[in-house]
């Protein structure tokens, strides 16, 4: 907002037909989706655990990329190169104590949502034009509307009690200051990373958004001290090695199809 209606980075451009405002609104409403499901999914298991897990995006992304967009083409040595990237995964979550299956299905639902997030912001670039810019921006006003919405429905008049002190904690100076700085570098990841889906095809995206994995499972340990067995830490490796893999594949499938 501050980018485009305050400091006119980029010129604003409303949406311009009722067709493009339901393409939106489908995809602020998919990537709302994934962002809850994703953080339901870190109350119910180690960052470790369900990075590795989101780590097997991109065959979700394969599958649907290829059954809706037709510029996206399924191939067996994209499948085979995939996986690694489960196999992976599931060594990852065989000795682990957190696992269960509630969360490995929010997981599950959490990587459809964002295969969509792919496909649907590339129809919806295809067929109306729109910069990175102006769609990051439609795209959270309309998310933040139907989330706001749906906190109303959901919560009773007694949450406002418990709301109340959270409020003030917000204003709490070192817990303020880090949510600014929580929100600055996650909008700086998301803008970026929709920057990057305009320039590349969709399962290229999910695959280098897996490479930030390994950091992010490394990181989780040093913070939380969550216990990484060697089994769970081959699996995090080769999930990891799987993506680099099915990257190169892309490379060559590109390059022969030139």
């Amino acid at each position: 907002f501050l980018l485009i209606r305050v400091a006119r980075f980029v010129p604003y451009t409303p949406i311009q037909s009722r067709d493009q405002l339901k393409t939106t609104a489908l995809l602020a409403a998919v990537f709302a989706a994934g962002f809850i499901t994703l953080n339901s999914a870190l109350g119910l298991m180690h960052v470790s655990l369900v990075m590795t897990l989101r780590a097997t995006e991109p065959l979700f992304t394969l599958i649907i990329a290829s059954v809706l967009l037709k510029t996206e083409q399924l191939s067996l040595p994209m499948m085979l190169a995939l996986l690694p990237v489960v196999f992976g995964a599931a060594l990852s979550s065989v000795e682990s104590s957190d696992f269960n299956l509630p969360g490995l299905a929010i997981v599950v639902v959490c990587n459809i949502m964002f295969a969509l997030r792919g496909v649907v912001t590339k129809r919806l670039k295809a067929s109306h034009e729109v910069d990175n810019f102006n769609l990051f921006f439609q795209v959270s006003y309309l998310g933040a509307m139907m989330q706001a919405g749906l906190l109303l429905l959901a919560a009773p008049l007694g949450s406002l009690s418990t709301a109340l002190p959270l409020a003030r904690r917000v204003l709490e100076p070192g817990y303020g200051l880090m949510l600014l700085v929580n929100g600055i570098t996650f909008w700086m990841y998301l803008q970026l990373s929709w920057i990057v889906l305009g320039r590349v095809t969709t399962v290229t995206h999910s695959v280098c958004n897996s490479l930030r994995r390994p950091v992010m499972c490394v990181a989780g340990w040093l913070q939380f001290g969550n216990e990484i067995s060697p089994l769970s830490a081959a699996g995090i490796a080769l999930a990891s090695a799987g993506s680099l893999l099915y990257s190169q594949v892309r490379v060559a499938a590109g390059k022969s199809g030139d």
